[in-house]
């Protein structure tokens, strides 16, 4: 027993044979394998048999044991080869140090034996020290204390190697890599470099596992309740222990509880009490009891696993013991051979009859919709798998997941897979018993792996399963249903509202939905209620036979249904603990409650619910009503009953009829219950300790609607009942308080407070964690961007945290991470964040990461445009019609909106103000001018000076209660002047739109809007009495085409009048003018108006007819139609011979981008011909995008997308085309198949092929061909000679580059792709691709420039001209350490001596020791070292440059240039400076205006680009032909800065090396002063020091003197430490508290009995 437990050996974790990495050992693996095969016959064999089960009808028990006995042979085949590949290791990555620390220790203990017995070296001692060539000591010297001493330091020895394992196999492994270059003379292997870098990602990711992951533990113990029986009084229900679970009754009344019961979580603070049981009811006993639960902690590995095996088979038998619908006997037809009996394939045909069985309508509607559809009988997965998908399964497996009771993990399947011989047989093998409806023994094995749900918690019934099962049994799952069963699935349409085990649906878009939900309900102000309902044991619940049905309906054949149901009903557990895994196992007996439920681990478990879950959703949405979303047209309307993630769903209700919280809590009550009694007929139940509800419902107060507290609806209550009619009460939480669901913490009212606490609580554990760890420079970057930052802003795709609390949570990773990576806490963030092409550290910034993920989502979403994008859209229209704006919010994010409902909507389009950018969306609806001098009456009420929030917000509310957006809407009919009925609230327009619930405004709140009004459009008139018109300052002109909201009475155009039948119907008496056009008679009636009418009113002649009062006036809005022009290029088009291409049966296209890296143009090109070669007609065009991620890739599609469009757009998509293109990457790209994942959204130029990829759609017969491009610079042919798609390539390449040199910087951003339904800006540039480096670049860059205009002094226009995009390359290539270096020194934050002195530590060079040390000094420095070392850096920067052919007219005067700054000759004698043309003179004039040390910090003017540019030859093509690689201008100017850069690492190197060097005189500087102190403490050290400290100062006055620097250092650091601890001491005596030695008393030592009294 130790601390009163039983302990037990805990087991060696498993080790794998070998790793694939192994190259050697995996193909000694193989060859033994085959081998193995071969002897055995293994692969004839297993033909034989497949063979010999294809000609039977059915497989008898003699056939299903051969292949079991032959399955056998296969596995310890495989684990037979594995032994012989590899030894088990224990941890410990094999290098040449840990083999040569064993083989010490080793030696030492003979050593010692020797010693011990008394006897001389034998020869395995002497060889033994040979080979480790160590020198052997007389044995007669060496003492036994000796001998054990050097065993303990050879021990220790190995464990400082153990500890540093994956550093010393790394420098094994290249050292064997050296030996092998300079045997062979070549570069070393390719896999002895990964196996390299393995040893090296494998140590590190092992040590940051170990730093930064949460404390789990293997399960060692559980904890076991004492007693049987617990009370919880607040609730009223009675909790029973039953073999490991607690079972919940409901009360009866008055003590009593009912009999039966549902698995639930007591509280921790339930009571025991003492029960007595009838057939019908419980009656507590003592319910006034105080006693609170024991519990007993079991260690016993015997005791645990009896425990366990009761536990995990009662969970899994509740389903059973709880009656579920499909357990009834009226249902077990249906279930009858493992789901796939006739009634059951009766039922997916449609040809059952269910009234035969006595069923729930829930489950009637369940089975009606299971029938199959004449497509989904179609379809059907294949049986049997094929060598390519078994090699495709094992291949995207992961190598380390656990698996395999036998032993076979994935590391053997993966490697056997490589093999075809292998890969075919496996796949044939693991098929069979999926084609014959058998189960192979062996996959009946799985292990029940025990573990800890929540950290440190042991409670038995608080545990989790993992189920363990054979690899090949996975991965035919995971074949079967990721490739086949889930996209028929898909195909047949899934309900939109289930986000789990989808591709493409991930949790945080599922959350951003339930966050768009609730913010939509706070801009409409109606009552929205929410149930977050979590199912009990989702996996554990699920029926396999059940599941068969589902599987079978989506193409499962019966047998693989039946195989698959049976093994996993008949598994035999064992359960795995820190103890291992358990003999004895646990299964169903005859006679007992049967078990139910799949394996958590088990690959199809989730596309099974999600399967089986949609048709649910499905149902429910068909039968509640849910919640109705709507935009302000009522055109785009989403419905919905929830959202569901795997097992946990929100149901949703809202109060449609009165928005009162009476409603919403009985609609609510009816849906959740409608979910509890859908998924109650599959098997599962609500963990009602789980569930709860919330509501958002609103009350007046003022002119506003407020949320509603819970103490104005206290009385009402939710109540769900299980399928046994058992009632619980569910919880209510406030409106404020977070639903933690999806890794989120969500708020009805849009509160952030608790997610924000939540990921700074997780910043804070992490920077707790890095600050008392040691790291190297690339551990420090991988912890931060692999572990770090992913876990703290995994929600900031739909958080909108403050600056303020951004700042908090970045203080926290910076301060933790920044030191780690040689970066000074003090340097700006501007240069910390920004990116590498401006001289950045490119470290991440927490804001930027906000930006990034929240913008890239909602854009995603949009282009996706499924369920969110109609969710996002509606949400911008009704934020539209809240911000009264004109122009869309999304596009015009510069005004700021501050009375805008704050949410995600507000914020993203904050945050895009900031960084100048916006988002177009198609089709999204914002309101439109209705006359000329027309205005948005809150953007004119934004532009009053010193308006105040609170003012515009009241205004607001007025201008939503009269249900007006501009001031034309308010004016009378002649718009001169403003009603005063429309400023004192006793009119309100009718109006189409469908706007939020408003409550009348307060009259102090019209005064405000009359003020306002009055300040911003009738300044001429303001004092206007309150009941008179108020004239306008400017005077409404024509009415425009447009369309309107409001809905006036009458109507005109040039000849008739439409007069509304009644107000708020679309019915119109039409009548027309008589000849004189004096009046209008009535001619009929009419639903619709022509656009081209107006509002008028009308006077009434004494006749009957009649006649306007205004004049037909009417114009177009031409600052609309060009904003709403369509994304045409400024295109220059022939279309001469449009004509003969519409005539032609067979067209044939060819497009060409061209693009220049050193000017940032592009252009295309692209021509049309008939098959005879007539009919051309051609166009070319500049592309307008970002110019810094311009590329010819961009150039290709954007000439490609003209030429579709002009074809569609003229009508010659009817034809047979065929358009040609010579960059292959685009034809690929455009040919695969659609793909509108998130995934797919995010690759380069998605919107563009998106856009294509549409419009090809429309065309009847269009294919696209890649033909070789520049063949006219390949050979000599003849033109003549070319194939016609040749020559009109080489014609497009020659015109796309013509048009790209008369390219010119576009000054208005480029019109949206059509199509791509939504774009992103920044400023003027399309973000086409890399969407987060330019959020980045938004973000960053504008505040970077503003920092180096201050940095190095110069004109703003100056930054400009550096070249970023050369130094951006540089950077680019540069190892970490390197990068962060050089940013320092570029923006002088090198750990100099000028920056030692603001810490007050000395500035002097460490080299000469006679001036400041600055950064220029290391260039100046006189120091012999520095300077030799400054000249052969020169030199090896000018070879550099002659090497990459830069001219000598440009590298020699900048060369001049850095030896001139460094104040040393110029390496070339002979050169003139004078001889310098006056171009490059020009150059090095703008050079130096940048700042005066720019050269040397990298800073190269744009103009050095140019200059190489113009002097670029190419090189003549190589002796085989082919073209020679040659850099040009920009990657030679990358070379220059690059060849500087150099300069200076060395210069820092050789600094260092002398500072740290014994000729340092900084250190000899430092040492004089530290020996004064030191020679202080001597004297003084009975003041200075406590006295068992005085040892550190007694040394010999002689021996100080000779200490090297860095040891003095070291020795006075130690000293102020113990100075400043005995200060402390002798500060807390004077306050008068006493150590603990002054507590001690001499005791007398007590005398031995056996010796008697001495006295």
């Amino acid at each position: 027993m130790i601390f009163g437990d039983d302990s037990f050996c805990p087991i060696q974790g498993y080790q794998r044979e070998f790793r694939l990495y192994d190259i050697k050992k995996k193909r000694i693996y193989q060859e033994e394998l085959k081998k193995i095969y071969d002897h055995q016959r293994i692969i004839e064999r297993v033909n034989e048999l497949a063979e010999k089960f294809e000609k039977k009808i059915q497989l008898d028990e003699e056939d299903i044991k051969d292949y079991n006995r032959l399955d056998n042979e296969i596995i310890r085949a495989i684990k037979a080869a594995a032994a012989k590949a590899g030894r088990v290791n224990f941890g410990y990555q094999r290098s040449k140090d840990l083999c040569e620390a064993g083989a010490t220790i080793r030696l030492h203990k003979a050593i010692l034996s020797s010693i011990r017995n008394n006897m001389e070296y034998n020869n395995k001692i002497i060889n033994l020290a040979e080979t480790l060539r160590l020198k052997l000591d007389d044995r007669a010297k060496i003492t036994l204390k000796q001998a054990i001493t050097n065993v303990c330091e050879a021990w220790k020895a190995k464990q400082v190697i153990e500890r540093e394992d994956s550093e010393r196999r790394a420098g094994w492994l290249e050292d064997l890599a050296a030996e092998k270059a300079l045997e062979t003379g070549q570069e070393p292997d390719k896999a002895l470099k990964q196996m390299i870098q393995a040893a090296r990602t494998k140590g590190m990711f092992t040590r940051l596992r170990a730093i930064l992951r949460s404390a789990w533990s293997a399960l060692d113990y559980i904890e076991v309740p004492n007693e049987k029986w617990y009370l919880d009084k607040k609730k009223n229900e009675l909790y029973e222990f039953d073999n490991g679970i607690f079972v919940a009754h409901a009360s009866a009344g008055d003590d009593l509880f009912e009999q039966y019961g549902t698995i639930k979580i007591p509280p921790n603070d339930a009571i025991v009490v003492n029960v007595d049981a009838s057939v019908d009811m419980l009656y507590v006993r003592d319910p006034e009891s105080t006693k609170l639960a024991t519990w007993t902690k079991v260690t016993k590995p015997e005791e645990m696993e009896e425990w366990l095996f009761k536990r995990n088979k009662r969970h899994l038998q509740q389903m059973y013991i709880e009656k579920s619908p499909p357990t009834t006997s009226n249902f077990a037809p249906i279930l009858e051979d493992y789901g796939t009996s006739m009634k059951a394939q009766q039922i997916l045909n449609g040809t059952f009859d269910l009234g035969t069985l006595d069923l729930g309508p829930e489950m009637e509607w369940l089975l009606t919709a299971l029938k199959m559809t004449e497509s989904e009988k179609s379809r059907e997965v294949p049986s049997r798998m094929s060598r390519e998908d078994f090699q495709k399964v094992m291949k995207i497996q992961d190598e380390t997941t656990t698996s395999s009771p036998s032993g076979v993990h994935y590391t053997l399947w993966k490697a056997l897979a490589e093999i075809d011989d292998l890969a075919e047989m496996h796949a044939l093998w693991v098929s069979i018993p999926f084609m014959y409806g058998i189960v192979c023994e062996r996959h009946k094995q799985e292990i029940d792996c025990m573990l800890e749900k929540k950290i440190g918690v042991r409670k038995i019934h608080i545990l989790r399963i993992i189920g363990l099962m054979e690899g090949d049994f996975n991965a035919y799952l995971k074949w079967a249903f990721n490739i086949h069963i889930m996209p028929n699935a898909e195909e047949e349409g899934l309900s939109p509202n289930q986000w789990g085990g989808r591709k493409g649906r991930s949790a945080i878009a599922c959350a951003l939905r339930k966050l768009l939900t609730w913010e939509y309900f706070r801009y409409v102000k109606e009552t929205v209620v929410s149930f977050p309902g979590d199912l009990q044991s989702n996996f554990d619940r699920m029926l396999p036979s059940f599941n068969s049905i589902m599987a079978m309906k989506n193409g499962m054949s019966a047998t693989a249904s039946k195989c698959r149901a049976a093994t996993v009903e008949q598994f035999e557990r064992p359960v795995r603990t820190a103890a291992g895994t358990s003999v004895g196992t646990y299964k169903y007996e005859k006679g007992e409650e049967k078990m139910g439920g799949e394996v958590q681990g088990k690959p199809d478990n989730m596309q099974l619910w999600t399967i089986t879950s949609s048709y649910l959703l499905n149902i429910h949405n068909r039968v509640c009503q849910g919640v109705t979303m709507k935009d302000p047209t009522k055109t785009i309307i989403s419905k919905r009953t929830g959202d569901a993630y795997v097992d946990d769903k929100d149901t949703l209700a809202s109060a449609p009829e009165t928005h009162s919280a009476e409603e919403g809590a009985e609609n609510i009550e009816r849906e959740a219950q409608t979910w509890a009694n859908l998924v109650g007929i599959v098997g599962q139940a609500f963990a009602f300790h789980k569930c709860f509800w919330q509501m958002l419902c609103w009350m007046r107060l003022g002119g506003y609607f407020i949320p509603t507290p819970r103490r104005m609806f206290a009385d009402l209550n939710v109540w769900i009942k299980d399928h046994r009619g058992m009632a619980s009460k569910i919880q209510y939480k406030d409106h404020d308080s977070p639903n933690e669901g999806l890794g989120v913490k969500l708020c009805p009212t849009g509160n952030q407070r608790p997610e924000f606490e939540k990921r700074l609580d997780q910043a804070r554990e992490y920077s707790s964690r890095v600050n008392k760890t040691r790291f190297q420079i690339g551990e420090a970057w991988t912890a931060l961007t692999v572990n770090v930052l992913p876990s703290v802003t995994y929600s900031f795709s739909i958080t909108r945290f403050t600056k303020a609390q951004l700042l908090r949570i970045s203080r926290l990773v910076d301060n933790a991470f920044l030191p780690k990576l040689g970066i000074n806490r003090k340097m700006k963030r501007t240069a910390v964040y920004a990116p590498l092409e401006y001289g950045g550290i490119n470290f991440p910034s927490i804001e930027t990461i906000q930006d990034q993920k929240g913008i890239a989502l909602v854009m995603r979403q949009l282009q996706m445009g499924k369920e969110i994008a109609l969710d996002l859209k509606i949400l911008i229209g009704r934020a539209q019609l809240e911000s009264g704006m004109i122009r869309p919010i999304m596009d015009d994010t510069e005004t700021m909106i501050p009375y805008l409902e704050p949410g995600l909507i507000r914020h993203l389009r904050e945050r895009l103000g900031e960084m100048k950018g916006s988002i177009v969306i198609e089709e999204i609806w914002y309101p439109e001018l209705q006359r000329e001098h027309d205005e948005s009456i809150m953007e004119r009420l934004l532009q009053i000076p010193e308006v105040k929030k609170r003012e515009l917000e009241h205004a607001n509310q007025c201008r939503k209660y009269m249900r007006v957006i501009t001031i034309a809407e308010m004016t009378t009919m002649c718009g001169k002047f403003i009603p005063p009925n429309r400023l004192n609230g006793k009119w309100r327009a009718k109006s189409t739109l469908e706007g939020p619930r408003q409550p009348p405004p307060t009259k102090e709140m019209w005064d405000i809007f009359r003020r306002l009004i009055k300040r911003a459009f009738c300044q001429k008139s303001k004092y206007t009495r309150i009941a008179n018109r108020v004239p306008l300052d400017k005077n409404m002109g024509a009415w425009y085409r447009a369309t309107r909201h409001i809905q006036y009475k009458e109507y005109r155009t040039r000849v008739k009048i439409f007069q509304q039948s009644e107000m708020g119907t679309s019915t119109y008496d039409r009548y027309i003018t008589n000849e004189d056009r004096n009046y209008f008679v009535r001619e009929d009636e009419c639903l619709q108006l022509p656009r081209d009418a107006h509002p008028i009113t009308v006077s009434n002649s004494k006749a009957g007819h009649l006649i306007a009062d205004q004049e037909y006036e009417i114009k177009d809005n031409q600052a609309l139609i060009e904003y709403r022009k369509s994304d045409e290029e400024e295109e220059d088009t022939d279309e001469s011979n449009l004509a003969t291409l519409l005539k032609a049966d067979t067209l044939i296209a060819c497009s060409d981008g061209s693009y220049d890296p050193i000017k940032s143009n592009a252009a295309f090109n692209w021509r049309i011909v008939t098959q005879d070669e007539t009919g051309l007609t051609q166009s070319s065009a500049p592309v307008n995008t970002n110019p810094k991620y311009l590329n010819s890739y961009r150039a290709e599609f954007a000439g490609l997308r003209s030429l579709v469009r002009y074809m569609k757009k003229n009508g010659l998509h009817t034809k047979r085309v065929t358009i040609y293109c010579d960059g292959k990457s685009c034809i690929d790209a455009i040919n695969k198949p659609q793909n509108d994942s998130l995934t797919a959204l995010e690759k380069s130029e998605s919107d563009i092929i998106k856009a294509i990829r549409k419009m090809a759609k429309e065309f009847d017969n269009l294919s696209f061909a890649w033909v070789k491009g520049h063949q006219d610079e390949d050979d000599n042919t003849p033109e003549k000679d070319r194939p016609l798609e040749v020559r009109m390539n080489i014609a497009c390449d020659l015109a796309a580059k013509e048009c790209m040199r008369k390219c010119t910087e576009p000054t208005q951003r480029a019109r949206p792709l059509e199509g791509a339904i939504a774009t992103l800006y920044f400023g003027n540039n399309m973000v086409t691709t890399n969407m987060k480096e330019q959020i980045q670049y938004a973000a960053q860059v504008p505040k970077m420039k503003k920092y180096i205009k201050s940095r190095l002094k110069c004109k703003e226009h100056i930054v400009d001209e550096i070249n970023w995009a050369a130094i951006g390359r540089a950077k680019g290539r540069q190892k970490l350490h390197q990068s962060i270096r050089t940013s320092k020194m570029m923006y002088g934050w090198l750990n100099v001596g000028i920056q030692k002195k603001y810490m007050g530590q000395d500035d002097t060079c460490p080299c000469c020791g006679n001036a400041k040390e600055t950064q220029i000094h290391l260039y100046r420095c006189p120091h012999k070292d520095m300077r030799a070392t400054l000249r052969s850096s020169i030199a090896e920067a000018k070879s550099k440059m002659v090497k990459d052919r830069i001219p000598s007219k440009i590298y020699d005067p900048l060369i001049g240039e850095i030896c001139r700054m460094a104040k040393i000759d110029h390496p070339d004698r002979g050169y003139d400076e004078e001889k310098t043309t006056e171009n490059i003179n020009q150059t090095l004039k703008k050079q130096r205006s940048i700042a005066k040390e720019a050269i040397l910090r990298g800073f190269f003017h744009k103009d050095w680009t140019e200059h190489l540019n113009e002097a670029w030859r190419p090189l003549p093509p190589n002796p085989n032909g082919k073209k020679a690689y040659q850099k040009d201008a920009m990657e030679q100017t990358t070379t220059l800065v690059t060849a500087v850069w150099d300069i200076f690492e060395k210069q820092w190197k050789q600094r260092n090396e002398i500072l740290h060097g014994t000729d340092s005189k900084l250190l000899e500087g430092r040492k004089t002063q530290k020996m004064i102190r030191y020679k202080e403490f001597v004297e003084k050290k009975y003041d200075m020091l406590r006295r068992c400290d005085h040892h550190f100062v007694e040394h010999n006055s002689q021996e100080v003197l000779k200490w090297p620097a860095q040891k003095m250092l070291r020795v006075l650091k130690n000293l102020e430490i113990l100075h400043k601890q005995y200060m402390k001491e002798v500060k807390l005596e004077q306050e008068g508290y006493a150590p603990l030695t002054s507590y001690f008393r001499p005791v007398r030592a007590a005398t031995p009995p056996c010796l008697g009294d001495p006295g």
